[in-house]
């Protein structure tokens, strides 16, 4: 359905996950809905109708080429709501991080209005490095 990040004012925090107490830089989020419901609307009225990928992103001395689009991007997003467009897309399994077998997995709610209770998490251990 979408991705989006979330990221706080230094490297130590934003992420809104927390593992072992320990907060990221940021987290990517990787919001899908059910396909047996119509829309991602529909999915919204069913207790089970979002999933969405948690991953954690830390900071690494180390670039990550998979993002440079994107942090090339970050100096046009200045404010809140702000948008940008890609030159060329990145497949999604580019993004991501390499062991997808570990993972915590819980039931809970979006973590925007509506806050609606209808997601699967499913957090990924292994983190991305982002330098």
């Amino acid at each position: 359905m979408q991705l989006h990040f979330h990221w706080g004012e230094n490297d130590t925090i934003g992420s809104e996950d927390l593992l072992d107490n320990h907060s990221f830089a940021m987290e990517l989020h990787v919001v899908m809905y059910k396909s047996f419901y119509r829309s991602s609307r529909e999915a919204l009225d069913h207790s089970d109708g979002l999933a969405v990928l948690a991953f954690f992103i830390e900071v690494s001395p180390t670039d990550n080429p998979a993002f440079d689009d994107f942090t090339r991007s970050l100096e046009k997003v200045t404010s809140p709501h702000t948008t940008t467009s890609f030159d060329k897309l990145q497949s999604l399994r580019q993004l991501i991080g390499e062991d997808l077998t570990q993972y915590y997995t819980y039931n809970g709610s979006l973590t925007t209005p509506p806050c609606s209770e209808v997601v699967v998490w499913i957090d990924f251990k292994e983190p991305i490095t982002l330098g």
